[in-house]
């Protein structure tokens, strides 16, 4: 059995369920009034790290990295641009774009 690997899956459910990262989604949603970014939906919202939550640490439970998005929104954003490393510049050009026509909304 592999402790490491264990202990770490541990600690990044508990920093991805604790109370910080609780109360950011809370706050990324507050900040959003509680509707998603792209479409205005309150409907099955998600808090979406705009920069990737593994690669920056240090942004993990900053409000201002977060942008709360629909279900919908968040599965097509992750479609589009994958599940991992994703950048603030990613979302940008995706909201420019769904705006813009040239990605359904």
């Amino acid at each position: 059995m592999n402790h490491k690997f264990i202990h770490l899956y541990h600690s990044k459910r508990q920093t991805r369920n604790g109370d910080l990262y609780d109360n950011w989604r809370a706050e990324v949603y507050k900040k959003y009034n509680k509707q998603c970014h792209v479409c205005g939906s309150v409907k099955n919202l998600r808090a979406h790290h705009l920069d990737c939550y593994k690669d920056h640490p240090e942004k993990r439970t900053d409000v201002n990295n977060g942008v709360a998005l629909c279900n919908k929104h968040h599965r097509q954003f992750h479609n589009l641009y994958g599940q991992g490393g994703n950048t603030r510049e990613q979302y940008e050009d995706y909201y420019k774009k769904v705006q813009a026509g040239e990605i359904p909304k």
